[in-house]
């Protein structure tokens, strides 16, 4: 009989927790919901020359939600984010590439890749590299994407940031079936001088790769911008 008050009190205790459940402790994401995140990692760069290179990412997990955007930030300073400098390439998981573009010569910078979901933002691994130094006396040269994509035709141009010392007296695009096209084959003339231009690259073959990169010529020679790739339609 003497253990009856304490069975009395269990079964007490027992009815308050059913009857009160606030009185329970509530479980509380202290930082957030961090396992929720993608996991991502950050690509090499390469392709490195004086005003552009490549990397990219690999996400390995959207956790448990669908990845909405992806690609890489990079800038002056350490840890990047999406709040600058950055590419969008495409959604969903796997590998990506992404090609840096307007870089500075002789410059250090900074990159990760980025991926989002419906919880947030997550960078990968954080990189550095420098720029080359321009080639002595030629143009610096940036080609940007194509645009205007077709079965037959695409538009594409290039944009002298400087002339090397020496005016720019030809400038246009390169373009072609296998990578490093140059002026042996299909181009374009596009007037002279610094700043930007475009043309349109036709006839082309349906539902094919084409390689194309921007060039500048002075006295001193021809330089070549960064190289990109499209594919025409069917």
């Amino acid at each position: 009989m003497r253990r009856l008050p304490a069975v009395f009190f269990l079964l007490a205790a027992m009815i308050v927790l059913v009857l009160f459940p606030g009185c329970q402790k509530e479980l509380h994401w202290d930082n957030g919901p961090t396992g929720l995140l993608p996991v991502i990692s950050t690509t090499v760069v390469t392709n490195i020359n004086t005003i552009s290179a490549s990397s990219g990412g690999t996400i390995s997990s959207d956790g448990g939600s669908a990845i909405t955007a992806r690609g890489v930030c990079w800038s002056l300073s350490p840890h990047p984010s999406v709040g600058g400098d950055h590419t969008t390439d495409g959604t969903g998981l796997g590998t990506f590439s992404s090609t840096l573009t307007a870089l500075i010569p002789s410059t250090a910078y900074f990159v990760r890749a980025y991926a989002t979901n419906g919880f947030g933002t997550v960078y990968g691994n954080e990189l550095s590299f420098v720029t080359q130094a321009p080639p002595p006396g030629l143009p610096s040269i940036l080609t940007p994407i194509a645009s205007a994509i077709s079965s037959t035709s695409a538009t594409c141009g290039g944009h002298v940031l400087s002339d090397g010392g020496s005016p720019v007296m030809v400038r246009g695009i390169c373009w072609g079936l296998f990578p490093n096209p140059d002026l042996s084959g299909m181009h374009s003339n596009d007037g002279s001088g610094l700043g930007a231009y475009s043309t349109p690259m036709t006839p082309l073959v349906p539902a094919t790769i084409y390689y194309v990169r921007a060039y500048a010529s002075n006295a001193n020679g021809t330089a070549y911008g960064n190289e990109i790739n499209f594919t025409t339609k069917p």
